[in-house]
């Protein structure tokens, strides 16, 4: 009599992935028996915003878009049947601060000025420290928020680089002008 032994289900390994956002994620999930048990299709639900499984692969990939700490579930299908779902957990950690573009400092001589330079996707790329080169003797800049006053004396302009920083990294510089016109006496 002949014995024929059939392809068992496939059973996924356990995994934890990390990644940050804003950042190119790339991560295989393996199988802990490929050769007797294969997959032959992937799924996966409550992946972090920005990453997809490839359905043929079982490759989790993307970029992740916000800040999570989730626990995603995948399920492997192959000529054995489909295996049992397996829950992996996820934590997406805070992106590098971007500075943003395009932002318009204006004071005028003699009188207080203050400005707090922004974030783009604050939330998910927080900056926790700021510096700054360039900033003139009648300026300071808070190195927690980023926040930039003083009286300008003279209506030169000045050129500001700043920096953030936050648990993801630190920023590019951002170079700025702040524009000061005169009083109107």
């Amino acid at each position: 009599a002949q014995v024929i032994v059939a392809l068992g289900a496939p059973i996924i390994a356990p995994r934890n992935v990390h990644s940050k956002v804003g950042e190119a994620f790339t991560g295989s999930l393996t199988l802990t028996d490929a050769a007797d048990r294969p997959a032959t299709e992937w799924a996966a639900s409550n992946l972090p915003a920005g990453l997809t499984i490839g359905t043929a692969t079982g490759e989790i990939s993307g970029t992740p878009t916000n800040r999570v700490d989730t626990v995603a579930v995948i399920v492997a299908t192959g000529p054995g049947g489909t295996g049992v779902p397996l829950s992996v957990p996820f934590s997406v950690t805070a992106g590098t601060p971007i500075i943003a573009a395009d932002q318009f400092f204006a004071a005028t001589q003699g009188q207080g000025f203050s400005t707090t330079p922004a974030l783009t996707d604050a939330a998910n790329r927080p900056a926790t420290s700021w510096s700054v080169t360039g900033l003139p003797t009648w300026a300071v800049i808070d190195g927690t928020t980023g926040a930039i006053s003083g009286t300008p004396t003279s209506t030169s302009p000045v050129s500001l680089t700043l920096t953030a920083t936050g648990a993801g990294g630190t920023s590019e510089p951002q170079t700025y002008i702040i524009t000061v016109s005169a009083s109107g006496g």
